[in-house]
């Protein structure tokens, strides 16, 4: 009804052939009553003056990705190279090999600032020492990773303006610090022109035509801020499964402040026919080894977006709110079987 502007009466929906004349007539006066009262209130509604947000420096965020060269895959990360360039307020790094000169030539000419990998394991680089890495050369509000073929649009730099208010004002507790993550949209990346990539209007609308929601336990971006203890993390490696679950599961049995930024940051994963949405299960398991041997009481299961505590949205004004969930599904708080069993028999 709403999609048709109001012109489909009710009784010409499906479901509501059942229902009385007089519950019809009420449900109408009803659904008119409120949705002219929420568009005089949205009218009515003036955005908050912003006392928050950028910091000094001027730079919101150190956002990094890492990449080889692959001709069959340098058209999506060519698009990435350039739609991160028109985020504002962020400071643009990627990790090459020091004998990839074709990335680093091609990101230098999109003026990225390029850093060497210091550590890897199972071929590719450890995350948490790529943080470590950037936050003792960049200042800067948040810190993030992001998967080299993620494109964004500026609502990711208003979400992260809004949990710096929402954290000055206390509203968030970020001593332990602070975790964003979200789920990411896939859309085909041999229908996005280079031009869509470069406007965040165009992105929008193709990601809303032709983007399909993936699930929630695959997250391709991670933004902390500079209190998350990445110098005592795991040394998780990107690309490999199993390390984004990791990264909320412990930082929710941590007690770090996680938020699900699913619903406000735009992340749009451009698929190739011939990688899929699923390349990283075919390249071993060394993260998932690795986790395994730590014998921790929770599970993969914990790391699933709608698992976290806070999440961030918009109302139906259109303006971005954080706020936390009523209740989380019991899968995201229940323990290992394992831990179960030896906890009847007395043995934790």
């Amino acid at each position: 009804m709403i999609q048709g502007n109001g012109k489909i009466h009710i009784d010409d929906l499906n479901g509501f052939e059942e229902v009385s004349d007089e519950q019809k007539i009420y449900l109408m006066d009803k659904l008119r009553n409120s949705i002219h009262a929420l568009i005089k209130f949205c009218s009515g509604t003036k955005p908050q003056p912003r006392s928050c947000g950028v910091p000094p420096s001027g730079k919101l965020l150190t956002l990094f990705t890492t990449w080889s060269y692959d001709e069959a895959k340098f058209s999506v990360n060519n698009k990435t190279l350039y739609n991160w360039k028109m985020l504002p307020y962020v400071n643009l790094v990627v990790f090459a090999d020091v004998q990839d000169f074709k990335v680093k030539q091609l990101n230098k000419q999109a003026g990225w600032d390029i850093l060497p990998i210091t550590n890897e394991a199972a071929g590719t680089p450890i995350l948490p020492k790529m943080f470590l890495d950037v936050m003792k050369k960049y200042k800067s509000k948040f810190y993030g990773f992001a998967n080299a073929d993620i494109l964004f649009t500026k609502k990711l730099i208003d979400t992260l303006l809004q949990v710096v208010c929402h954290s000055e004002a206390g509203y968030i507790d970020n001593d332990k610090g602070l975790l964003i993550v979200g789920r990411r949209t896939n859309v085909p990346a041999d229908k996005l022109t280079h031009e869509s990539a470069l406007s965040w209007q165009k992105l929008e609308q193709f990601s809303n035509r032709y983007g399909e929601l993936f699930q929630s336990d695959a997250e391709d971006y991670f933004i902390t801020d500079s209190n998350y203890p990445w110098s005592s993390f795991l040394p998780v490696t990107v690309g490999r499964r199993g390390f984004d679950n990791w990264i909320v599961a412990y930082s929710r049995y941590i007690n770090i402040t996680v938020i699900d930024a699913s619903e406000s940051i735009q992340c749009i994963h451009q698929t190739l026919k011939s990688r899929g949405n699923f390349e990283s299960l075919s390249k071993g398991r060394y993260n998932i080894e690795l986790i395994e041997q730590q014998n921790m009481p929770f599970d993969f299961g914990w790391g699933r977006t709608y698992c976290t505590r806070w999440k961030s949205w918009y109302d139906l004004c259109g303006r971005l709110m954080i706020s936390e969930r009523r209740s989380v599904p019991d899968s995201c708080t229940e323990y290992k079987f394992s831990y179960k069993l030896a906890a009847f028999f007395g043995l934790n």
